[in-house]
């Protein structure tokens, strides 16, 4: 298991990967927010591969808010662009609103 973190939040993101079966899983921990977005977004661009499915485990996000859920929807467009797939698993509560834009 790997973290990469953002110098400047407390936003960590654990990674664990399967080549072979064409699967990642990004664990976010800590805040989903415009200083956090780009963070986000740099690891999961660097897991997409063509036909890889890559799951956003939301659970243990502390706070979202719309920057953040644009960052997921980002990142779900970012796969459909590379013929990928980005699903959203477990959304905590404040990831859960920030997606629901309330």
């Amino acid at each position: 298991m790997s973290a990469a973190h953002d110098g400047s939040s407390s936003l960590e993101i654990y990674s664990r990967a399967w080549p072979a079966l064409r699967r990642a899983h990004l664990t976010v921990r800590g805040p989903l927010c415009a200083e956090t977005c780009a963070e986000l977004l740099r690891v999961v661009d660097a897991a997409l591969e063509p036909g890889h499915e890559v799951t956003l485990d939301l659970s243990e996000v502390t706070t979202a808010d719309a920057d953040g859920a644009q960052a997921v929807r980002d990142c779900e467009a970012l796969a459909e662009r590379r013929s990928a797939l980005v699903e959203v698993q477990d959304p905590s509560p404040a990831a859960r609103r920030a997606l629901r834009g309330s």
